[in-house]
């Protein structure tokens, strides 16, 4: 028994020697070994100062606080709403979502230059805070590895057709450096237009664009407020605008993150195939719209570049394939953002059948061939044939300083029958009289009409005599919506109650 003690201790005493010696050599191999590493142990504001000081020159802490607070709002918004109400305690009654985040962001900035303080990776200086010397050392080897193009999504497989090269690799390889990432957007078109940098600065870390038609698109990472913090925030400003909608989880692809030789390979091969294209299937209704070849072809560069921001490698289907399904997508969309909606499909339709007939028939149609090829009478072929000229007309207008080559009133055959020339201006006249009755009231002792609803009357005359649509006239009005469509309701009952007879007309 006594020996069996004396075993089991000398066992034990082994065993405690051996794991002594372990700890003492995994201890004496893990200080010795360097240690790894990585950007993503660090919280968005640590990096952004990191990235920041990187080059040796030392900032303000206010600077740098700045910098944290853009990159914490960039990389989620809410977690900065809900740091906001922590620093105030609650007390956010009356304060916008927008300033809350930036008191959140601006307390995760503050946080990490603490941080980098007490780990001894910031020191203090006659300028301000710069980095340790082995740290920046270490940090800028792993910017230099990390920042360096890689693939962060598997290489697409393609299972059909010829693979195309471009900048020396594959097209799956190369799109796989920028993967489509989600993104929520916030679209509204202001009346009264702003300049882009103030509205970069009234939501920083989030990304401001203005397209040519007036609309503006904030975009933010998946799941931020986007639509409520930009609503309130113009509500509070008094900016009015059409409306703020939004667009969640649409997929961009960030081109920066592509290899510059791949993304301008790409641009540079697929350009003769998209201006074939439009050449070929586009080129009356991109004449109506631009008509100078050389803004023709900058819009079909910009195009690319933008199908390039939505193109979804994952699904196996070349770029060429993608562009050459989109092209006549990009066409009509510029034709409804250059005229109202109606306006632009009219002419879409208009410049295809003549095309079409020419090409068939290798001369211009006549008046009643026109309007069987478009499938309308000559009466209604002769009121769109108006309404084209005048947006022709429109297009032309020069200033008044400059000297006109053409004559001030466009010259249009309209007489070719007089009969119902005739008829349409009665018509015309009837209906003119009927909007100013249905708008206002008439004094009986001067004979003077008095305008009680001056917005329908003139949202009316524009959508019966100049082809608009009410979308187009809203922004205009300066008036709450609710009111422009209590006076538009009215005037339409009137004009259905004075007009009975007239009930081929569309009073609309």
């Amino acid at each position: 028994m006594t020996a069996t003690i004396a075993d089991q201790q000398t066992h034990s005493d082994i065993n405690q020697a051996r794991r002594a010696q372990g700890t003492t050599i995994m201890a004496r191999s893990t200080k010795n070994k360097p240690r790894k590493l990585s950007r993503k142990r660090y919280t968005p504001a640590a990096v952004a100062v990191y990235d920041a000081l990187c080059d040796g020159g030392a900032q303000s802490n206010l600077d740098l606080v700045q910098v944290a607070a853009t990159a914490a709002l960039a990389s989620d918004y809410n977690s900065c709403l809900e740091e906001g109400r922590k620093v105030k305690r609650g007390h956010v009654e009356g304060m916008l979502l927008r300033d809350i985040a930036l008191v959140g962001a601006e307390s995760f900035g503050r946080n990490a230059l603490r941080a980098g303080e007490t780990q001894r990776k910031l020191l203090k200086s006659a300028n301000g805070l710069r980095m340790t010397a082995a740290f920046a050392r270490e940090w800028k080897a792993v910017l230099e590895v990390e920042t360096a193009p890689q693939p962060r999504e598997p290489v697409t497989v393609q299972q059909f057709g010829e693979i195309a090269y471009y900048g020396g690799m594959s097209e799956w390889e190369g799109w796989a450096f920028a993967p489509l990432v989600p993104r929520d957007t916030a679209h509204f078109r202001l009346w009264h237009p702003l300049p882009v940098e103030t509205l970069v600065e009234a939501f920083p870390g989030w990304e401001v664009s203005e397209e040519s038609d007036g609309l503006v698109s904030i975009s933010a990472h998946e799941g931020a407020p986007v639509k409520q913090v930009v609503a309130e925030w113009l509500s509070h400003h008094g900016i009015l605008s059409d409306g703020v909608r939004d667009k969640k989880g649409k997929k961009r692809r960030n081109l920066k993150d592509l290899p510059p030789h791949f993304l301008h390979d790409v641009v540079v091969k697929n350009l003769p195939l998209a201006q074939s294209i439009v050449s070929k299937r586009y080129q009356a209704n991109m004449q109506v719209l631009v008509g100078d070849p050389a803004e023709i072809r900058s819009w079909i560069q910009m195009w690319v570049v933008e199908l390039a921001q939505n193109f979804n490698a994952q699904l196996g289907r070349p770029f060429g394939t993608w562009v050459a399904g989109q092209i006549g997508y990009q066409v009509q969309n510029l034709n409804r953002k250059m005229n109202s909606r109606t306006a632009s499909d009219l002419e879409i339709k208009w410049a295809k059948a003549e095309e079409r007939f020419i090409i068939e028939n290798d001369r211009l149609p006549e008046q009643w061939e026109m309007a069987e090829a478009m499938g309308m009478t000559e009466g209604q072929l002769h009121s769109k044939r108006a309404i084209l000229s005048r947006l022709r007309s429109i297009r032309s207008a020069q200033t008044l300083e400059s000297p006109s080559d053409a004559p001030d009133i466009p010259v249009v055959d309209d007489t070719d029958n007089p009969e119902r020339e005739a008829i349409a201006r009665e018509n015309a006249s009837r209906i003119t009289m009927a909007l100013v009755t249905a708008a206002g009231t008439v004094d009986p002792t001067t004979g003077i009409p008095h305008l009680e609803r001056p917005i329908g009357f003139l949202m009316m005359i524009a959508m019966e005599w100049g082809d608009w649509v009410k979308s187009d006239l809203t922004h205009l009005a300066a008036k709450p919506a609710s009111k422009v469509q209590k006076e538009l309701s009215e005037i339409k009952a009137k004009l259905r109650a004075d007009l009975a007879d007239m009930s081929d007309r569309n009073i609309s």
